[in-house]
C-alpha cells in the first residue's frame, strides 16, 4: 500500500515516530539525520522544500506517498507533530464525540494550529460554559449532528443538555474560532482557593509510563514491516 492520507490514533503515530529514530540510532546516523533536518528547515524558510528527496527512505517506510495523517481520540504531542513535519508529513488533530455523529471539529490540510483540534464543522456551534479566567470551561455543542437523546433514558438525556446545547463533559477553550481541549470535567479537582485543577496533572507521569509500555509493545509488532531508515549516505 502507498497511502497519501491515513487516519490513526496518537499511540500509533508516536510509535511510528519512535521507530524512525530507533532505526537511525541502530545505523549510527542520528547525528546526520538531525543535521539534515536543520538544513531542510533553513531551506524551507526560503521556500525551498527538499524534504521528500532528503528523507525519501524515511517516507518509503510508509509507502513513499504519505503526506497527511489525521488523528483523533486523544491529543498528539506537539513535538511529534513538528517532528513528522520535518520529514514532510503533516499531522492534523481533530475532536469528536459519539453523540455528535461524531466529528465536532478538525484541523484542515490547508489550515491548522498546533496544539488545537481545529475549526468546528459548519454544522456545529460551540460555546464554553462558565469559563474561568483562562477562558477554560465545559465545551457545549449545538447543531444538526447532535443527537436528539439517549434511547429510552429520559434522565440521561435531560442531564446531557442545557437547553438546546449538548454538554460534552470535555473541558476546553474557544479562541478566534479555534477549539482547544484541556481535559475532562469529571477529572477536575477543586482546590481550597477555588481553582480548578485537572486530575491529569497529577497522573502525567503514570500516563507517560503506561504509554511507553504500550508504545514498546506496538513497536515489537512492527518488526515484520520494512525498516524505517533514511539512506542519506550510501
Amino acid at each position: 500500500a502507498r497511502p497519501t492520507y491515513l487516519f490513526l490514533v496518537p499511540m500509533v503515530v508516536e510509535s511510528m515516530y519512535k521507530k524512525i529514530w530507533i532505526s537511525a540510532e541502530e545505523k549510527g546516523k542520528v547525528g546526520l539525520l538531525k543535521k539534515m533536518i536543520r538544513i531542510s528547515n533553513v531551506l524551507l524558510k526560503i521556500n525551498v522544500d527538499l524534504r521528500r528527496i532528503l528523507f525519501k527512505s524515511v517516507l518509503e517506510a510508509f509507502g513513499g506517498n504519505l503526506e497527511w495523517v489525521s488523528c483523533g481520540g486523544a491529543a498528539v504531542d506537539i513535538d511529534i507533530i513538528k517532528g513528522f513535519r520535518d520529514f514532510g508529513v503533516n499531522i492534523i488533530n481533530g475532536y469528536g464525540i459519539t453523540e455528535c455523529a461524531p466529528v465536532v471539529s478538525s484541523n484542515r490540510p490547508e489550515y491548522w494550529v498546533d496544539g488545537s483540534v481545529g475549526v468546528p464543522l459548519c454544522c456545529c456551534d460551540i460555546m464554553i460554559d462558565s469559563p474561568d479566567s483562562s477562558g477554560i470551561g465545559e465545551i457545549l455543542i449545538k447543531g444538526e449532528t447532535v443527537m436528539q437523546g439517549y434511547y429510552n433514558d429520559e434522565d440521561a438525556t435531560r442531564n446531557a443538555f442545557k437547553g438546546e446545547w449538548f454538554c460534552s463533559g470535555d473541558m476546553g477553550k474557544y479562541e478566534n474560532g479555534i477549539l482547544y481541549i484541556t481535559g475532562r470535567k469529571k477529572n477536575l479537582i477543586i482546590l481550597k482557593n477555588g481553582k480548578n485543577l485537572s486530575h491529569t496533572h497529577k497522573t502525567t507521569q503514570s500516563y507517560k509510563f503506561i504509554c511507553n509500555i504500550c508504545s514498546n509493545m506496538a513497536l515489537s509488532s512492527l518488526k515484520s514491516t520494512p525498516e524505517m531508515l533514511f539512506m542519506a549516505s550510501s
